[in-house]
């Protein structure tokens, strides 16, 4: 367990205490109240193994970079209408789209979405095979970790289809080597969120404020159109106009007491002027002898008659 997963255990026991709230342990962790919930959830069902990430054990999402460095990039793929392949709310905007659709198109690979039930049936059935095969295979093989099956699902792979791979009617492999770089192919595989800069070059994200670091005024950033790119190893990059950026990320604790720079010390000390004239403004008070102290506003004049001079 990692020090962040023990630390929200810690907060988690405090919260079942009653020693805290959800909107303090928010503070606590630098989460919104909705994912405190989440994570109260999991601890209530399965104690501390709830609070471990998800991710560990899971085999990286590399395998995509690697299969396609290994096998060139297919024509087409062929699948069901999951949302993983595709947007399938109605009314959903036609350029609108998921991470892998975005990936595909830019690396020109066709989605091919089954439409007949038949189609889908083969998907379905050849899924529901593995997934009653495999758990049988690896007990069989006295397979009891990840690492170990992770290890020997390449020879499964490949005794399976030697056993039921059909032999295609064209021989020739349609895979196409990649033309493009590695970083290219990196770029395109990342999960990228598109975000608009403010007028101080930041954006939200996560509940947290990321704040990019450039040279000179910026002026000609802001309200660009960024893109967040999160890669498959963990690193986080910021692209623009196909340029890296270096950032900063600040939570909402360091916000509060984070240092003005060159972007934003001219508004700052503005602010700053505008509110001490607005202050003097309203503690001036007119001398005793001024005319308005003499105007009886609001009030009948002492004399009732009406004089013209």
């Amino acid at each position: 367990m990692s020090q962040k997963e023990a630390k929200r255990g810690q907060v988690m026991g405090l919260l079942l205490a009653g020693k805290v709230d959800q909107k303090e342990a928010g503070k606590m962790l630098a989460v919104s109240v909705r994912q405190i919930k989440r994570i109260l959830r999991r601890y209530r069902t399965l104690g501390l193994p709830g609070l471990i990430s998800k991710k560990r054990g899971r085999v990286s999402n590399r395998r995509g970079h690697d299969h396609i460095v290994a096998h060139g990039l297919p024509v087409a793929l062929y699948s069901d209408k999951h949302s993983i392949f595709r947007i399938n709310a109605k009314g959903a905007a036609p350029e609108s789209g998921t991470q892998f659709g975005r990936a595909t198109r830019e690396l020109g690979i066709e989605c091919i979405h089954a439409n007949s039930p038949q189609a889908k049936r083969r998907v379905e059935r050849a899924n529901q095979t593995l997934q009653d095969r495999l758990p049988k295979e690896m007990r069989l093989a006295g397979i009891s970790d990840i690492a170990g099956a992770n290890n020997w699902l390449p020879g499964f792979v490949a005794s399976f289809n030697r056993r039921f791979a059909v032999i295609p009617k064209d021989a020739v492999d349609a895979h196409i080597a990649y033309p493009g770089s590695a970083d290219e192919l990196t770029n395109i595989l990342s999960v990228q969120i598109a975000k608009t800069l403010s007028k101080n070059l930041s954006f939200q994200h996560e509940c947290n404020l990321i704040q990019a670091k450039i040279s000179g005024t910026g002026l000609v950033m802001r309200g660009a159109k960024v893109t967040l790119h999160d890669h498959f190893d963990g690193t986080r990059v910021l692209r623009w106009r196909n340029r890296k950026y270096t950032y900063t990320t600040l939570t909402k604790a360091q916000r509060k007491t984070a240092e003005a720079d060159g972007k934003t010390i001219n508004a700052r000390v503005e602010e700053a002027i505008v509110k001490r004239c607005t202050t003097d403004i309203k503690r001036q008070k007119p001398a005793a002898g001024h005319p308005w102290r003499k105007m009886h506003v609001g009030k009948s004049a002492p004399d009732s008659k009406t004089v013209i001079q």
